[in-house]
């Protein structure tokens, strides 16, 4: 009896070329940019959730510490026409346990009431 055949020709053919593709995609240098660097005054740190984009190009976010009163806080990035990113604190979370604080989530962008 003749063995079995576990992938064929054709199979083999595509698993190869997926392999390569996975390996180029893994020996390519990553290019990363750094948007803002967190820890100057009072706009946070500890940024453990995702970002969300806006319909504009904004990118949300929490952070989990930081802050006016170190409880964490809610930003906007927003894209200059240079290549730079300026940041805006929504909302820093008080010491206070009326307003929440140290958020892990990712926020949800919406339009404005």
């Amino acid at each position: 009896m003749p063995p079995k055949r576990l992938i064929s020709a054709p199979n083999a053919a595509a698993l190869l070329g997926t392999i390569l593709i996975l390996a180029t995609s893994v020996l390519a240098a990553p290019k990363y940019k750094v948007l803002h660097a967190f820890g100057k005054g009072h706009d946070g740190g500890g940024l453990w959730a995702s970002l969300a984009f806006d319909t504009k190009g904004n990118l949300y976010g929490t952070t989990s510490g930081g802050g006016t009163s170190g409880d964490g806080t809610v930003f906007e990035l927003t894209p200059e026409s240079n290549g730079t990113w300026s940041e805006k604190i929504l909302h820093s979370f008080p010491a206070s346990r009326d307003d929440g604080g140290g958020p892990f989530g990712t926020p949800i962008p919406g339009r404005r009431r």
